[in-house]
């Protein structure tokens, strides 16, 4: 279905998070080349922020994701940097839990007389402590030293953040299933996004979005469902926040983005 809708939609850049390099879950399919294999894209660029032998939970098993960038033009001077680890897990959970990252790349775009960085990120979803913080405010370092320099980028990832102006905060309620006790929802802390929207005020205030904040209720713009029906299509009412953003700073294209989901 990837292969299909970049045949039909033909991006010039696309940004990946969490796809699989050799995973037991993906049939330990490299899915970068496969992607590559199958599509008009020539370059492509990985940084692996799972890569664990092997992971007892859920039957998991060995795995290797990470994010992603693809190009129809050539990738030169990729970097990987590190964002910091979650500080609320016990040792033994955060020896073989997630290294997340950005992944940094600039792009040789013709006909244009400088390159184009190009940054991918996918900062942390369920981390009680200040992590989240940490990782938006490194993405708005790295984003900010570009700028500095005078450099063009385009950016993007899924932040796990909701955006400024966002009308839904609390999903516990609504991503309860019938018969559940609320106060027996572990993951109920993780559906509070109470005081999260200010995360990501610098991005806006700084960079264009794709989606304007007055777009981001819009139901056509929201991004993430808790639904998990892999055969099927999810129903149009499922998706209920949007986790998902592009910026750039090189000119004002809020009025031209477009969500698929």
């Amino acid at each position: 279905k990837i292969v299909r809708y970049i045949e039909e939609s033909k991006p010039d850049i696309i940004l990946f998070q969490e796809i699989d390099l050799s995973s037991k879950r993906s049939a330990y399919l490299n899915q970068i080349q496969y992607i590559l294999n199958k599509t008009y894209f020539n370059y492509a660029s990985f940084a692996s922020n799972w890569d664990v032998n092997y992971v007892p939970s859920d039957g998991i098993g060995k795995v290797n994701m990470g994010n992603a960038i693809f190009s129809r033009w050539k990738i030169k001077d990729a970097e990987r940097i590190k964002l910091a680890l979650r500080t609320d897990q016990p040792s033994y959970v955060r020896y073989g839990y997630l290294r997340r990252n950005i992944l940094k790349a600039k792009i040789d775009l013709p006909n244009y007389d400088k390159d184009i960085y190009t940054i991918n990120i996918h900062a942390t979803a369920f981390a009680t402590d200040d992590t989240k913080q940490k990782h938006i405010d490194k993405y708005k370092s790295v984003l900010d030293e570009i700028d500095e320099l005078g450099e063009d980028f385009i950016t993007g990832g899924d932040l796990n953040s909701l955006p400024p102006n966002a009308q839904k905060i609390d999903f516990c309620e609504i991503d309860q299933c019938e018969g559940e006790n609320l106060d027996d929802m572990e993951g109920c802390r993780f559906n509070n996004f109470e005081g999260e929207p200010d995360l990501l005020k610098p991005l806006y205030n700084s960079y264009f979005p794709a989606i304007d904040t007055s777009l981001v209720n819009n139901h056509e713009h929201l991004t993430h469902s808790t639904w998990n029906d892999t055969y099927s299509d999810l129903e149009a009412d499922s998706w209920d926040r949007k986790l998902d953003y592009l910026f750039t700073n090189y000119q004002n294209w809020t009025s031209t983005g477009k969500t698929d989901n």
